[in-house]
């Protein structure tokens, strides 16, 4: 059973001075986004957060901060009071300066989604003695990048986790004062907290920390070691790891995330062996896709697609089983995705089911297998390169993603992104009328491929098995109907188009 800790009233208000202590990075000097200043407390018995948040908006234009089913207790705009309702998910001001709110939150578990039926009361999160547990809206949010500065104060014996190049803490008379360091604009925090169990390791000047319960922390080290490889592994192959240093932490709600510098892995999810040779793998690869270089959501989520593509469909790449794994992508999309739900893939946003999964992350997926396959090997990665450097800490969409292919490949990639991201269908292909003769001396292969309703623009591997062997070969397909002869070398036995899916 997993060590509880009984705690009485544990409430702190924790004030937010203006930005003090240490000095700020360079690229937050003169930033021209919200720099937001956060203290945070807990009274677990109650699963309670009390927090300040003080946001320095550098203006002009409206401001916008969403406190949802959080209990606003007071909120100020340059020091002097603000009205707001109370069953306003929005408080709104305008201009350049500081606000400050003061709000509590309670935080019970359960399913995702906001509870406005009981103010104040928000399921997404959990605070309790076993752990603290936020991510979604657990603070007074802003729309778009800012910069974070978080403080927290949590009981003794419990360790705190956070966006962060660098964590420190201070034991106080109340407990313990965590700070958290992370010069870089996102688009949101997050915030863990436990009787932890620390183990560290490094790969280079990065440290790599595991962050499990004691009834776990045998785990640790295996993590760590896998860790060091992944992170070796996309460093070469994309760009050197952003940050100083990637944590594992366990949860003590079942999720699968990854923010940038860590991961966070439920407890019945880091106990399954398999998990550090994938799983692990994935979040780590979302360091880079979606934690270095962020989504613009509203044009689309590429994230899942070229993250499944990097990790989960290239390791069994590199088992030989590329094809399988291919096999199923299009099993699943048969199985699940109907003309009453299918939509095109620049219409995903996130998971809703097996349906949008099979779509976001499957033919997304697919969608980078035949981009590699058209650009070739060394300028696909090149222009992953490209993306990244030019993108980094900033929202990137799909046509970010084709003005970098384009500028590697040096040709027009307009309709390759065109009808894999727009249509929401997929490719019917039929082979008519194959046969076999003789033409000027040469054994060929002739047959005909139709498309239906609209013709999709493809490269068809195909295979032409004969008496001495085989010959690979690929053809272009675009139009309704097309013809085609393919010279063989001997006596052509079996024609096979697209074998390996």
């Amino acid at each position: 059973m997993r060590k509880t800790v009984k705690l009485s009233l544990f409430l702190v208000l924790v004030v937010v001075a203006i930005l003090s202590g240490s000095a700020p990075a360079d690229e937050m000097r003169e930033s021209p986004l919200p720099i937001y200043n956060l203290s945070i407390s807990f009274d677990l018995k109650h699963n309670l957060l009390r927090g300040t948040a003080r946001i320095i908006f550098p203006g002009p234009g409206e401001i916008a901060v969403s406190v949802a089913n959080l209990s606003v207790i007071s909120a100020h705009f340059n020091g002097e009071p603000l009205e707001y309702g109370e069953k306003d998910a929005l408080i709104r001001e305008s201009g350049k300066g500081a606000l400050e709110i003061e709000y509590t939150g309670v935080f019970r578990g359960g399913q995702n989604g906001t509870n406005f039926e009981n103010s104040g009361v928000v399921s997404s999160g959990l605070i309790s003695a076993d752990g603290v547990s936020l991510t979604g809206i657990w603070y007074p949010e802003v729309k778009g990048l800012a910069y974070y500065r978080l403080s927290a104060l949590v009981p003794r014996g419990f360790m705190a986790i956070s966006e962060a190049d660098k964590i420190t803490s201070e034991t106080t008379p109340s407990g313990v004062e965590y700070s958290f360091s992370f010069p870089h604009p996102v688009d949101g925090i997050d915030f863990v907290a436990g009787n932890y169990r620390e183990v560290r390791g490094n790969v280079g000047d990065i440290g790599i920390y595991a962050y499990f319960f004691p009834e776990d922390a045998a785990l640790a080290e295996t993590y760590i070691k896998h860790a060091r490889t992944f992170l070796e592994i996309y460093s070469r192959l994309l760009v050197p790891y952003p940050y100083k240093r990637f944590s594992i932490v366990e949860n003590i709600q079942a999720t699968g995330y990854s923010m940038p510098t860590f991961t966070l892995l439920g407890q019945d999810v880091v106990r399954l062996p398999f998990i550090v040779k994938t799983s692990l793998g994935h979040e780590i690869t979302h360091q880079w896709f979606g934690n270095y270089v962020y989504a613009d959501f509203t044009k689309g989520n590429w994230l899942e697609a070229i993250t499944t593509y990097l990790s989960d469909y290239r390791y069994e790449e590199q088992k030989g089983k590329g094809w399988e794994y291919r096999k199923k992508i299009l099993t699943d999309y048969q199985s699940y995705v109907t003309p009453d739900n299918e939509f095109p893939l620049r219409d995903f946003r996130q998971r809703t089911g097996f349906a949008s999964m099979a779509i976001g992350y499957g033919k997304g997926a697919m969608f980078f297998h035949m981009l590699r396959d058209l650009v070739g090997e060394q300028t696909f990665y090149r222009s992953l390169r490209r993306l990244i450097e030019n993108n980094k800490f900033r929202n990137a969409s799909w046509e970010d993603i084709r003005r970098s292919f384009e500028a590697d490949y040096g040709k027009d990639l307009g309709w390759f992104f065109n009808q894999w991201l727009d249509r929401k269908d997929i490719p019917a292909i039929e082979v008519k009328n194959p046969g076999r003769r003789v033409l000027k001396g040469v054994p060929t292969v002739s047959f005909s491929l139709w498309q239906r309703p609209e013709p999709y623009r493809l490269r068809l591997p195909l295979e032409i098995i004969t008496e001495k062997g085989m010959t690979k070969d690929v053809v272009e397909a675009g139009r309704g109907k097309q013809y085609f002869d393919i010279r063989s070398e001997s006596n052509p036995q079996t024609l096979v188009i697209d074998g390996n899916y």
